[in-house]
């Protein structure tokens, strides 16, 4: 999956790769890791920035079409969150934590 717009990632760190193999095996990281490279995507299509934590009233002020897309990214990182798996590719984008420390990780 390549696309023609780029995600700004903190310094130092780069894109995890999406591994078409693997999602196709049903790899549970692999596909973690493509909803949180769409997450990305979503926050930068809206405007807003993937460092920063965001949440739906924050989506409510921005204008409808930006609003959806960082609705969406928001949902998808929510979603994202309730997995390991999850929880490891949103720190692998960057994304700040949101949801209290989970034993063991």
């Amino acid at each position: 999956m390549r696309s023609m717009e780029t995600i700004n990632m903190p310094a130092g760190r780069r894109i995890p790769p999406i591994d078409a193999q693997a999602l196709a095996r049903g790899d549970a990281q692999a596909l973690a890791t493509a909803m949180a490279h769409m997450a990305a995507r979503l926050y930068m299509r809206a405007g807003s920035n993937i460092k920063l934590p965001m949440g739906a009233v924050d989506a409510a002020l921005l204008p409808a079409p930006q609003a959806a897309l960082l609705a969406a990214g928001v949902e998808l990182c929510e979603l994202l969150a309730g997995s390991p798996q999850g929880r490891q590719a949103l720190r692998d984008f960057g994304f700040k934590p949101v949801f209290q420390h989970v034993e063991g990780e």
